[in-house]
């Protein structure tokens, strides 16, 4: 995922943000847990503050870049610890 994040980004317009699509998640950040789960934090298509948490062998990701929303670009981050809860 992050290198299909990075990829993408290198070929992306300036203008657009570069983020992961998790179901109906667009995701700020990603968490991986472990051993084997992944934790996503982001928002749904109606914009509601969203989290998911999968098994890895449940993921389907894409990898998508889209016109920027904000004034600053959004490109998913990868974060090393899942938050303690």
């Amino acid at each position: 995922m992050k290198s299909a994040v990075e990829q993408l980004r290198c070929i992306a317009p300036k203008d657009h943000d570069v983020v992961i699509k998790v179901s109906d998640v667009t995701v700020i950040k990603a968490y991986f847990i472990e051993p084997h789960a992944f934790l996503f934090a982001g928002f749904n298509d109606i914009g509601e503050d969203t989290w998911i948490g999968l098994h890895f062998s449940q993921l389907v990701f894409a990898v998508i870049h889209r016109l920027k929303k904000t004034s600053e670009p959004v490109i998913t981050g990868f974060c090393p610890h899942a938050p303690s809860t």
